[in-house]
């Protein structure tokens, strides 16, 4: 598809094909249905503690050695600090389960000290909502705290996480990730290979519904439909679960305890019960009289 629009829109006096030419117009789009998340898949309390540790290094000081080889090597000592403003990106997006473009093109005027929010007027979901709505991304205690002090002494225009200047997009933050992800790994603690900035969007979600929040608050703070929240992330909201088992339990315990009152109420009742039964028997059983002896000697009734 890029190469039809090169080809339309060659600076050239004739373009190599005419502006009309669109062979895939009538080709509906495919949509791809969310797949629904397990929690093998979501980032546990150690790779995020490694990520965020290793995230304060200079990937830079390792372009001569190689990460592996520079730690295998020299290990930890004179190793440079981050000189850009990633480690701080990466403990806000793992504090706001933000998307990954969202902080990217966060610029200062963006963020309300007063709302302890960074409010973004264009963002995924406002290209496709009737009614653009605004992105609101709420900051804890830590996040503010870093936030704030990044916009300090900021012009309104400057982005609010960037390296050396320059804006972050989704490409350059992953490989910085994976890059961090290697130096993880060199350290000592295994982390995914595959890892994405989009997980720490997926931990933050998954977590605050294992916590116990509903979901329409949960949609709301991560800037998303009940829907999805529904399909991706719906069966890590365990609490009505746990509330229906409660209140199973609850029944049984009543049930058994009404039953216990009950045989309480009348301790005679197993006596009467064995009084029929003997009562029954002799019914049945014939008298000494009643019996007579046969020809042979048999008792004969």
């Amino acid at each position: 598809m890029r190469a039809i629009d090169w080809a339309t829109k060659h600076p050239s006096p004739t373009p190599y094909l005419p502006v009309t030419f669109r062979p895939f117009s009538g080709v509906e789009r495919t949509k791809v249905p969310p797949k629904g998340l397990t929690e093998a898949d979501l980032l546990t309390e150690i790779e995020v503690e490694a990520l965020l540790a290793a995230a304060r290094f200079d990937v830079d000081q390792f372009r001569r050695w190689g990460i592996e080889r520079h730690i295998e090597k020299h290990g930890t000592k004179n190793m440079r600090p981050c000189k850009d403003t990633f480690p701080e990106m990466l403990q806000v997006y793992h504090a706001t389960g933000a998307r990954t473009t969202e902080l990217a093109v966060a610029r200062v005027r963006d963020f309300s000290a007063r709302s302890r929010q960074i409010i973004l007027r264009e963002h995924k979901r406002s290209k496709t909502q009737r009614t653009a709505s605004v992105r609101h991304i709420d900051l804890n205690d830590t996040a503010l705290q870093t936030v704030q002090r990044l916009c300090t002494d900021r012009g309104p225009d400057e982005f609010i996480f960037h390296r050396a200047g320059r804006p972050w997009n989704k490409k350059t933050l992953n490989v910085r990730l994976h890059s961090v992800q290697r130096i993880a790994v060199a350290l000592g603690t295994p982390v995914r290979v595959d890892v994405k900035v989009y997980d720490f969007r997926h931990l933050w979600i998954s977590d605050t519904l294992m916590a116990g929040v509903d979901v329409v608050t949960v949609a709301r703070m991560a800037g998303t439909s009940v829907r999805m929240i529904e399909t991706v992330y719906g069966h890590f909201r365990t609490d009505h679960f746990a509330e229906v088992h409660r209140r199973l339990e609850e029944a049984r315990r009543a049930r058994l305890v009404q039953t216990r009152q009950a045989q309480e109420a009348s301790p005679d009742q197993g006596d009467r019960r064995s009084a029929a039964s003997a009562a029954s028997a002799s019914e049945l059983k014939p008298s000494p009289e009643s019996v007579s002896e046969g020809r042979d000697g048999s008792p004969v009734a």
